[in-house]
């Protein structure tokens, strides 16, 4: 997800419409997660400021958040519980996530700017490219068990597996269901570079 929506930032020319952060003026963004899939850009400024946005979202608050370290460090008292309520409020995003992507291949007017995230949309509904068939029996998974298989299905699987009843997935989160709604808002509202930065650095980014 993250590549195919960089390419997108690539094709919309970000750098004519956003300015790198004036801390990183002089001696250009930090890059220690930079990925090489985004490099080589026939405009040289857009991998400079890609890694900008990629450390901005790295640095943020909510990475940091007490309930992350303590999940990681694995100091809960009851862990299933609390993946339990991970798994529920995530279910909303997951949930969603075509209708964040679809709000933002709308406001594409190029076609081939359009194709672009529609890639990622026919992925999110369970087609399978042979690098992802790879990797996928790399992690000792048969890619014909879930292709075909949208994402928000297999997570709903994931869900049950934890022991979460339908009922109790859809009884929903608010907070969760809240920034749902926001981000909704924000994508209807919000111009081409913004929508998929949005779900590029702003949120795919965060969680790959």
């Amino acid at each position: 997800m993250p590549s195919t929506l960089a390419s997108s930032l690539y094709a919309l020319d970000l750098p004519a419409r956003l300015a790198l952060p004036t801390r990183y003026a002089e001696s250009g963004p930090p890059s220690p997660r930079r990925n090489p899939s985004r490099m080589g850009s026939p405009n040289p400024h857009v991998d400079d400021l890609l890694a900008a946005l990629d450390h901005e979202s790295q640095r943020h608050p909510a990475l940091s958040h007490i309930w992350l370290r303590t999940m990681s460090a694995n100091q809960y008292a009851d862990m299933s519980r609390a993946l339990r309520n991970f798994a529920r409020e995530y279910s909303i995003y997951s949930e969603s996530f075509c209708a964040y992507l679809s709000r933002a291949i709308d406001k594409l007017s190029s076609p081939s700017h359009r194709r672009l995230l529609a890639v990622n949309l026919e992925e999110e509904m369970g087609s399978i490219d042979p690098e992802d068939r790879a990797r996928l029996r790399r992690a000792g998974i048969d890619p014909d068990q879930v292709e075909g298989i949208p994402h928000a299905r297999l997570y709903q699987r994931f869900c049950e597996a934890l022991g979460l009843g339908s009922e109790e997935l859809a009884r929903g989160a608010p907070f969760a269901e809240q920034w749902r709604d926001e981000l909704l808002v924000f994508l209807d509202d919000a111009s081409p570079a913004a929508a998929v930065g949005a779900l590029g650095p702003g949120t795919e980014n965060v969680v790959s």
